[in-house]
């Protein structure tokens, strides 16, 4: 169950949380916790869309957000901040240890508005730095991260998360579109967060709510063995490039 908070059709913040949040909340965790419900088809992930709030908090106190397995944190509002101060906001979420994916970072929606004024570098470092993934998403509005970013985010160190921004069913077949950005900004699948097995995904969560709890940021990609796996293969390549 998708538990969201909702812009204001100004672009201008978010509602306040309806009353009746925490009872959906608690439905959820009834699912979840469902007894004989130990096939992985039956004990879905739980995810949070979290928007980022202007002082770069997330929407929902920590209690709440560690119900969840993941979190998505986006901005929905306040598009006019001056620079430095929404490089800030999102460093700052970033930041948070509780933020999984960081979701569509520029915010762009194509043809209708530009995306807000960042240090998309220095974000992508940040990315890298706590582990977090950088969401590819597939909309055909948004297509953001741009695919120009990829190969810096490469660089960095950064892993991604190709999402359809999907509000209905019908529109998962997005993605599509989210995995022709990443080829074309040269992300291999050994980089991307959700082309993990369910196993690996759920090993990726479990290591950092270790981190979590050890009050440790979790080192770049290596909560699901992926900085290792990635120095192996390129090491072998490297390997057979030089036998040719």
């Amino acid at each position: 169950m998708w538990v969201d908070a909702e812009p204001n059709q100004d672009g201008g913040g978010t509602d306040p949380v309806p009353a009746y949040w925490p009872t959906l909340l608690q439905v959820r965790c009834s699912i979840k916790k469902k007894p004989g419900s130990n096939r992985a088809s039956r004990n879905p992930l739980t995810q949070h869309n979290s928007d980022i709030l202007p002082d770069g908090s997330l929407d929902y106190p920590d209690d709440v957000l560690a119900r969840f397995d993941f979190v998505v944190a986006s901005v929905h509002g306040q598009f006019r901040k001056d620079r430095a101060s929404q490089t800030e906001r999102i460093l700052r979420a970033v930041a948070n240890s509780f933020t999984t994916i960081l979701g569509h970072l520029t915010g762009r929606q194509l043809l209708r508005r530009p995306g807000y004024d960042v240090d998309i570098d220095a974000i992508l470092a940040a990315c890298a730095e706590h582990g977090v993934a950088v969401e590819i998403n597939a909309n055909p509005w948004r297509l953001d991260l741009d695919w120009r970013w990829h190969q810096r985010g490469l660089e960095l160190g950064c892993i991604f998360s190709i999402n359809p921004d999907a509000h209905s069913t019908s529109e998962i077949d997005l993605t599509r579109w989210g995995l022709a950005m990443a080829r074309k900004g040269g992300v291999t699948p050994e980089r991307v967060l959700n082309a993990l097995d369910l196993s690996s995904f759920r090993e990726y969560l479990r290591t950092r709510k270790m981190g979590r709890s050890n009050e440790q940021a979790p080192a770049p990609m290596a909560p699901f063995g992926l900085a290792t796996r990635l120095h192996r293969d390129e090491t072998r390549q490297g390997h057979r490039r030089r036998s040719q």
